[in-house]
């Protein structure tokens, strides 16, 4: 079945300046790795959409699905948990979990505890409160518990939201209120166990499959579970298989909650005890968090022996069944196409490794969109997932690790992995890799070649540049990267020690700079159509580079202020044509497969100089090279399959 993945990835707002508890409900990409990877293992073919405007624009052009399967929480409003599914209702497209009105009144822990109270599912009395109202009189003793009323994953529940007088009571409205800028729910503070209890299916089908108790660990915050026990749950929780006599009515609580509020194919409801050990339903999550490792529904599952396959299929089959579509196809024994993983090591820490995320996306979107299935994986070393990968038998790897625990120097480990399981993989061998990894070496082979390159720092007279040794994405580079060469040395020791990799200083070129991007096929290698980068409006003191703000930073003008011209091959074909040759010899000398890219500046006497080779460049949507295959005719997806389709044939010869 061809199902929509549709989520808000917590990377891509932090990027945007939200902070980290403004993202706390959002999905990392370890999750939808994960997600995406259970349902290919279940033979379904997941395609990544990304957020709700991300859905709408895709079904406002027509493409449907046979499921869509959204974890997207949404960015605000009371009722931002219903967005996605509204929009399959008005595309008339099946979805994954509850409608829109179950979404909408679940998050509102108000009308959700009415509506489970009305039908008789014990709860405990509440009050709600306004923003910018005075707290009211209580019909119930203190201590009591504050909370945001329409927030997930514990946001605003702390230490101070326990009040235990008038006082507390009333800073914690006020505090959270402001905050959240939403009301806030009070109710009495049930002292006794606590409960998280995991449901499948729909109606009378609904199931539960596991009952966790929560136990908070020495250096928890005491008595709640808090945002910062949440986020930091492998330290302060201990996740417990409860199955005694209140366990078992937790249980029978919970579903009857989830029933009243027709949660639909799978969710996870929260419950606490009283002091008489009565358990109460606190509140509903009929989207629950899916990280394996990290969401209760799925520690709840695994404690009672439910692997996360089974867990996705379950939800899955529900989802069929409700929707009429036929339950079988749903859990083919095996994928029907070519597999095509698409694997990195990137984090979410900058934005280069940022844009390695969006490329794994776009990606695996345009491989699935070429007929082949595929997935992200976050690359590891260890044997025993090599070997299941190899087990696999991916047609091809496509390779997008840059760096291994922060190194770039490391990113060469991944094709040796790959070479030692047998798998074939897109971009650079190994060998290639690890003598390229450093620019110092590059200028050896450069040199050693007889080809042009910038004289090292200590050779150098008038301006210099320092530059990382092992980094490419003109990592630490910014406008005080030139200086004169007697100030080198200093600044080399500062920017080694600032970002903890070596530093290195070579002369600075000043003229025109040129990005080669090359590509291979099976008649050779090609050059692809020549940019210049130009600098507009550029201030006179200082240099022309394009340092990190210019290739990452889409707001600063040095960004807007070095845009690609193409042409350069009918406006100077003669320098095109010496170009194109100094990029074929540096592909040759430096043992390049795949695809490269070559970066050249002109000197003084417009002498080609090569002041950066890079192997396996970025291929994000707005990546240079993606540029500038699209100026040679060549699609995205075209461009993928291309280097897939070399890829193997290069692995099967080199075999």
């Amino acid at each position: 079945m061809k199902i929509a993945l549709v989520y808000d990835l917590r990377a891509e707002y932090l990027a945007q300046g939200y902070s980290a508890e403004q993202v706390a409900e959002f999905d990392s990409i370890e999750t939808i790795d994960a997600l995406a990877a259970a349902l290919t293992r279940l033979g379904h073919a997941p395609a990544r959409i990304g957020n709700g405007r991300a859905l709408a624009r895709v079904l406002a052009d027509g493409r449907r699905f046979d499921l869509v399967f959204s974890i997207a929480e949404g960015l605000a409003g009371r009722s931002r948990e219903a967005q996605v599914a509204s929009l399959c209702e008005l595309y008339a497209q099946p979805y994954v979990f509850s409608d829109p009105l179950t979404l909408a009144v679940a998050l509102d822990k108000g009308a959700a505890k009415c509506l489970v109270r009305d039908a008789g599912v014990p709860t405990a009395p509440f009050v709600v409160v306004a923003p910018d109202s005075a707290p009211p009189e209580l019909p119930f003793g203190f201590p009591v518990f504050v909370k945001p009323l329409a927030e997930g994953t514990g946001k605003g529940c702390e230490v101070s939201s326990l009040c235990r007088d008038a006082r507390d009571y009333a800073r914690a409205v006020a505090g959270l209120s402001a905050r959240f800028a939403q009301p806030v729910i009070v109710e009495p503070f049930l002292s006794g166990r606590e409960f998280t209890v995991g449901i499948v299916g729909t109606g009378d089908t609904a199931r539960v499959i596991g009952i966790v108790e929560i136990v908070l660990n020495a250096g928890a915050d005491a008595e709640v579970y808090s945002y910062r026990n949440k986020e930091q749950c492998e330290s302060f929780v201990t996740y417990r298989k409860a199955d005694d006599t209140v366990a078992v009515r937790a249980g029978e609580i919970a579903l009857a909650a989830y029933r009243t509020l027709g949660c639909r194919d799978g969710g996870r409801l929260d419950l606490r005890c009283d002091a008489a050990g009565q358990p109460h339903f606190l509140e509903a999550n009929p989207l629950a968090g899916l990280n394996p490792e990290h969401s209760d529904l799925p520690i709840a599952a695994a404690l009672h022996g439910m692997s996360y396959d089974a867990l996705i299929a379950a939800i899955v089959d529900s989802a069929c069944r409700r929707n009429g579509l036929d339950t079988r196809k749903s859990r083919p024994a095996t994928p029907t196409r070519a597999w095509v993983p698409v694997m990195h090591a990137a984090s979410a820490d900058r934005a280069d490794e940022l844009d390695t995320l969006d490329a794994a996306e776009a990606i695996a979107s345009a491989l699935e969109a070429r007929g082949y299935a595929s997935e992200i994986l976050r690359f590891t070393p260890e044997a025993s997932a090599l070997e299941r990968l190899a087990a696999a038998r991916p047609v091809v790897v496509f390779n997008l690790v840059e760096a291994i625990d922060g190194r770039s120097e490391a990113a060469c480990l991944a094709p040796w992995h790959f070479e030692r399981a047998g798998l074939p993989y897109t971009g650079c061998p190994f060998k290639t890799l690890a003598t390229t990894a450093s620019k110092l070496a590059v200028k050896g082979l450069l040199a050693a070649s007889g080809i042009a390159t910038p004289a090292l720092g200590d050779h150098a007279q008038g301006l210099v540049i320092v530059k990382p040794v092992w980094e490419h994405a003109s990592l630490g580079i910014d406008t005080q990267s030139v200086v004169a060469a007697a100030e080198a040395r200093r600044l080399i020791a500062v920017r080694s020690a600032r970002f903890g990799t070596p530093f290195y200083a070579e002369a600075y070129i000043e003229g025109r700079e040129f990005n080669l991007a090359v590509i291979e096929d099976a008649r050779g290698a090609h050059v692809l159509p020549i940019p210049e980068i130009e600098f507009i409006d550029w201030p006179r003191d200082e240099p022309r580079i394009v340092d990190y703000a210019a290739k990452w930073q889409p707001d600063s003008a040095r960004y807007r202020n070095t845009p690609r011209r193409f042409g350069l091959e009918h406006r100077e074909p003669a320098l095109a044509a010496v170009l194109t040759r100094l990029a074929l010899e540096v592909w040759t000398c430096c043992g390049l497969r795949g695809y490269a890219r070559v970066d050249v500046r002109l000197d003084r006497d417009a002498r080609p100089q090569v002041i950066d080779v890079n192997p396996n460049p970025g291929l994000g949507p707005d990546a240079g090279f993606v540029a500038t295959a699209a100026e040679a005719g060549i699609s995205f997806e075209s461009l993928v399959a291309r280097l897939v389709e070399s890829a193997g044939k290069a692995c099967r010869a080199a075999a």
